[in-house]
């Protein structure tokens, strides 16, 4: 027997049904990533028509049944439809990426409200300041200690032992975070910085997002730490990371020169 529910939700993306009806693919606040249809949505007077769009915002309102994967939609109010990401292809484009990692990262039909607060927030991030290079990597460290699966940064991953904080280390996606030169296996990724790690360690204590808006980081550093984050992303969530190195690469890439 099917009940009426109501929660917010990101739309991730939407398909075509029919002619005239839309998949809305959503990943919500209280019942995970889920899937409700939207019948006659795309009928000129349907109530539905133009109410959501990908990276939206939404109070959505659906018949849900327990024995059913894809649920019919009754209302949809649009809660932040942030504009700037239709003007903004960078931010857009980041902001796809995050909403992707945030739904692969977690099983469908399952509340991950943690999870769906913090993309929220990076969104209008986005959305509220268009494109800034350290939010991805941002939001891919809070992602992770969300799920328990935080690099270890401070301590050797494998022994324990105290690293020093000015001194360089080797980062093993398979240890779960640095190792100190005793446990580094052969063969493993080379040296990371100082300078690196001193930022990542700062990010992942930081809150808020502020950190995301008033950082400046050389296109090196991240560089290094986008690569550190995709192989551990890569061996811990099971991703793979073509999708986000193409990505990333796009977004980082500096804008072409306008001709005078």
């Amino acid at each position: 027997m099917s009940s009426l529910a109501k929660t917010r939700g990101i739309l991730l993306r939407h398909s075509a049904y029919s002619e005239t009806s839309r998949v809305l693919h959503w990943f919500t606040e209280d019942f995970g990533r889920i899937s409700t249809v939207a019948k006659g949505a795309m009928r000129p007077r349907n109530p539905l028509l133009g109410q959501c769009d990908q990276l939206y915002t939404c109070e959505v309102v659906f018949y849900h049944h327990e024995r059913e994967t894809a649920y019919i939609t009754r209302e949809v109010t649009p809660l932040a439809v942030r504009p700037r990401l239709r003007t903004d292809w960078r931010a857009a484009l980041g902001g796809l990426y995050l909403a992707d990692l945030a739904a692969r990262a977690t099983p469908p039909h399952v509340a991950a409200p943690d999870v769906f607060r913090l993309l929220h927030e990076a969104l209008d991030v986005l959305g509220d300041h268009g494109w800034r290079a350290p939010v991805p990597l941002l939001f891919e460290i809070r992602l992770l200690t969300l799920l328990g699966l935080a690099p270890q940064l401070d301590q050797c991953a494998a022994c324990d032992r105290e690293l020093d904080a000015g001194s360089s280390a080797r980062f093993e996606a398979r240890q779960g975070g640095l190792v100190c030169p005793r446990c580094a296996s052969a063969g493993s990724p080379d040296v990371m910085a100082p300078d690196v790690l001193a930022i990542l360690r700062h990010w992942q204590r930081a809150e808020g997002w502020t950190l995301a808006r008033t950082a400046r980081c050389q296109s090196q550093q991240l560089s290094a730490m986008a690569d550190a984050l995709g192989l551990f992303i890569a061996y811990h969530l099971d991703i793979l990371p073509n999708g986000r190195a193409t990505t990333l690469a796009t977004v980082f890439a500096p804008p072409p020169r306008v001709a005078a």
